[in-house]
């Protein structure tokens, strides 16, 4: 929920887009009774980027390989270059 294309354009709102970060760590915490390790959610947070890029990616491959023409195919990959602000 923190990666940024969860944000749907709300960035400023790191947890989903409706939320900040330390409301959703701090009740995580309270909710769970479990100290948050701030360095394993960084860590997560990278993998879920990495992953949505390879998930767009491949989604733009089907579309420019002819296997399936479709516009939000194509656009899906227009996102990578935008994840370059969050690292």
């Amino acid at each position: 929920m923190l990666a940024r294309y969860w944000r749907f354009g709300a960035y400023e709102l790191e947890a989903g887009g409706i939320g900040t970060r330390a409301a959703l760590l701090g009740g995580y915490e309270a909710a769970s009774g479990q100290k948050v390790d701030h360095g394993a959610v960084a860590y997560w947070e990278v993998m879920a980027t990495v992953r949505w890029a390879v998930i767009a990616l491949m989604q733009a491959a089907r579309h420019f390989d002819g296997h399936e023409t479709s516009l939000e195919l194509a656009l899906t990959a227009m996102c990578c270059p935008c994840w370059s602000s969050i690292c």
